[in-house]
């Protein structure tokens, strides 16, 4: 589990994030968002019409985004509603005085967290220098806090997909908008199964080696491509965020030069361990090449880049990843169309399966 400050504190004091937050909209009207086919006319300008297959890839995405968001916002709000009603249901049949109460109960069984778990967890993030920001007294009463409203929301999470999957959170008024299926170039990039030919499933991540949220879904692929490394092709491609992360392209060329020593994937998965509790830096670059037993003098030559012939292959993943649509990291997608579900292994290999079991 990758610890973020942000999840426990806010501006001025600790505070414990809610376990459901819903996206910020403003709606105009309360009408059915209809999926956008190439025929729709969007509008016109000087007397000129613009239909929807006029659009370049980025603005249909843009558009199909907004629609997501609105019918994301709606699911969010009917499965707070069905979570307020399972509560009330089981303060009901437990005779508790309140839906606080029965949260409390239910919690209390299913969302434990022992005081092992919080050792184990300070001394996996000992060097944390986020974690480093709160007072040692505090920090073993704030972490236990902070597991417990993860694992709080793991099994809201849980009671949610178990209703969805019996049918009983619809989403009716507003009509789910059909995915946009790109075109992603499969030559550039890193392929984790360089002999798996022609896969049914493809999945292209575009990512950021500082970005903390980036480093939460390294951890959830690996776990997935363990099971389905002969079955899925992943695909990573470079999106480095260089106005919020000044290390994200740096990472990337060091792992471009460690592919020069056929050790891109191993340099890959130490930048993603080492970038969740160190700051990454050219000195973390060279302990890491040295760990891969690389050549050293070749390695620092080439994270000089003094052609720039690295640094613009990385710019070319990030043009791609810009003219489809990907705005932020990670941005993950499988058979070209953008992955909006749960990001775990359990979300991931449910839509996998649905891949590979159509016709």
């Amino acid at each position: 589990m990758n610890f973020s400050i942000k999840n426990l504190l806010n501006k001025n004091k600790y505070k414990i994030a809610t376990t459901l937050t819903l996206t910020t909209l403003a709606f105009i009207g309360c009408q059915s968002q209809k999926s956008k086919s190439n025929d729709d006319v969007l509008g016109s300008f000087n007397s000129k019409t613009i239909k929807f297959k006029d659009l370049s890839t980025s603005e249909k995405t843009e558009l199909i985004n907004a629609q997501k968001k609105v019918y994301e916002t709606a699911q969010a709000i009917l499965e707070k509603h069905y979570l307020d009603a399972w509560f009330d249901d089981y303060k009901n049949q437990n005779k508790l005085a309140s839906l606080d109460a029965a949260k409390e109960d239910y919690y209390s069984k299913k969302a434990l967290v022992g005081d092992e778990v919080v050792k184990k967890f300070l001394a996996d993030n000992a060097n944390n220098p986020q974690l480093l920001q709160i007072p040692e007294d505090k920090r073993s009463s704030l972490v236990k806090q902070y597991l417990t409203r993860m694992e709080q929301a793991k099994a809201e999470q849980e009671l949610i997909a178990e209703a969805q999957e019996k049918g009983k959170i619809k989403v009716t008024g507003i009509e789910k908008p059909q995915e946009i299926v790109v075109t992603i170039n499969d030559t550039t990039g890193y392929k984790y199964n360089s002999n798996l030919k022609n896969p049914k499933v493809t999945i292209v991540e575009f990512a950021d080696y500082q970005c903390p949220y980036c480093v939460r879904a390294h951890e959830t692929l690996e776990k997935v491509m363990a099971d389905y490394k002969d079955k899925v092709q992943y695909i990573y491609k470079d999106f480095p965020l260089m106005q919020i992360h000044p290390e994200a392209l740096p990472a990337a060329i060091a792992a471009k030069c460690a592919a020069n020593q056929n050790k891109y994937w191993d340099m890959h998965k130490l930048l993603y361990v080492k970038g969740s509790t160190e700051k990454l830096s050219t000195d973390t670059y060279q302990k890491l090449a040295t760990e891969l037993k690389l050549n050293i003098a070749d390695f620092k030559a080439c994270l000089e880049d003094k052609d720039k012939t690295i640094s613009q292959a990385v710019m070319a993943q990030m043009e791609e990843g810009n003219s489809i649509g990907v705005s932020g990291t990670p941005s993950i997608f499988i058979n070209g169309e953008k992955f909006e579900g749960n990001l775990s292994v359990a979300g991931l290999k449910k839509e996998i399966d649905a891949k590979l079991s159509a016709k």
